[in-house]
Order: structure tokens, then sequence, then C-alpha cells
């Protein structure tokens, strides 16, 4: 019997700020060009990204949806995107390694207000 084999989560965290009282909110990550080529993985460890939401009244967006895959052919590449913790944390498996880059959105809603600000990041896939 084979066992699963856990896959190499990376973590991505996510904040909102102001550059000034008045103006709107913007969204941040720790990398907006996630660069997961520097992985030190084999062809057989699957990877799996997760989002983490660190600035307090904050929440993932349902709609528009928190994790959006934009790049044409991203179907089928990235598993669905599950939301967890309140709408405080998403993650996503990559089904296939394709070596490219791929962009997405990635949607916050501020709880006091029910504004939501987006960013559209990278992420790099490894190459195998």
């Amino acid at each position: 019997m084979s066992e699963a084999i856990e896959p190499v989560s990376v973590r991505v965290n996510v904040f909102a700020f102001r550059k000034a009282v008045g103006l709107p909110v913007q969204v941040g990550v720790t990398s907006e060009a996630l660069d997961l080529s520097e992985l030190q993985t084999d062809c057989n460890t699957p990877i799996e990204i997760e989002w983490k939401i660190v600035t307090k009244g904050y929440r993932f967006s349902t709609n528009p949806p928190a994790i959006f895959f934009t790049s044409p052919g991203s179907e089928g590449v990235f598993g669905p995107v599950e939301l967890c913790d309140k709408l405080e944390r998403a993650k996503v498996r990559i089904l296939e390694i394709t070596g490219l880059a791929y962009a997405y959105t990635v949607s916050i809603q501020e709880e006091s207000t029910g504004f939501i600000s987006v960013l559209d990041p990278v992420i790099v896939q490894p190459t195998r």
C-alpha cells in the first residue's frame, strides 16, 4: 500500500493598508511574484499554496472570488480554492507543473464597511 505524500506548503501573507487617511484600502501580499521554482521538491511532491489574511478586520471575498486565476490555460493547473477559518485563509493545490507563470487576483473585504479591494499578483511555477 502506498502512503500519501505530504504536500510542500507555501504560505503567502495577505495584508490591507491605507497610504493615508481617507484613501481607499489597498491589498498587499508577501510576494507579488511568488516564485515556486526555488522550491526543492521532486516531481512527485505536490505543492499547496496557502494565503492567510494577517490584518484584523478583513476577510476573503466570496464575490468576487477570494483567489481567481486569470491567465489563459490555468484551468486544470490549479485545484479548487478552499476557504477556511472564517474566510481568513484560502488554499489551493497545484495539479499540474507547467513551468509557466500564472496571474491571479486576490480579493479581500473590509468587515466593517463591506468594501472589497483587489490585487493581481503572479505565481511562477517550477520546471521539472
